[in-house]
């Protein structure tokens, strides 16, 4: 009899894992399907893509940002030429903001902080140059088997550089608005 029920239980076990590994999966799926190229994977809460907000009230005053509305509101028709094109626009504005928080924050920093400030921006735009070269080579001029090329790597890519420029122009924004209790935003329009 304790065979029959260890069998039995040892059944339900197994079941349960792979049913529940298999919702999990697919869980997945559906969840990278519906955001793969949505304005959801900037979204501001996203834990990957923000700086460490809130405490001070700064993801309050970006929450609703006009880059963020204006890029949501674009239809996207499925080419990855105009993926391409969008997201590098979101970057280019991102960037914008970028300059323009470097900009004010050199109006108010002391010199030491300054330096860092520097070396600090010197040391992002390597990474991003040394991480886009690293893109490069892996998707473009490597043939790796199973590896995504063509355009639809190059809308990866884009889609990255945009999160990541984002990011940083984000965490400058929050320093001057920790300092200045100030977010002015450059950015004029799509």
């Amino acid at each position: 009899m304790k065979t029959k029920h260890m069998a039995f239980l040892l059944i339900v076990i197994v079941f349960v894992s792979t049913f529940s590994a298999c919702a999990e999966k697919q869980y997945a799926s559906d969840q990278y399907a519906a955001n793969q190229y949505s304005v959801d994977q900037y979204a501001v809460d996203d834990t990957k893509t923000k700086p460490l907000f809130d405490t001070y009230g700064f993801d309050e005053v970006i929450k609703n940002n006009p880059i963020d509305k204006d890029f949501s509101s674009i239809i996207f028709t499925g080419s990855t030429e105009q993926m391409i094109e969008e997201n590098c626009k979101y970057r280019d504005y991102w960037e914008n903001e970028m300059n323009a928080a470097c900009d004010k924050l050199a109006g108010i920093l002391i010199e030491s902080d300054l330096v860092n400030l520097e070396n600090a921006q010197e040391s992002w735009k390597s990474y991003m140059e040394d991480n886009d070269s690293l893109r490069k080579s892996m998707f473009y001029e490597r043939n790796y088997e199973g590896a995504d090329v063509g355009s639809l790597a190059k809308a990866f890519v884009s889609v990255n550089q945009a999160k990541e420029t984002r990011y940083r122009a984000l965490e400058l924004m929050e320093y001057l608005y920790r300092l200045a209790n100030e977010v002015d935003f450059v950015y004029t329009g799509w």
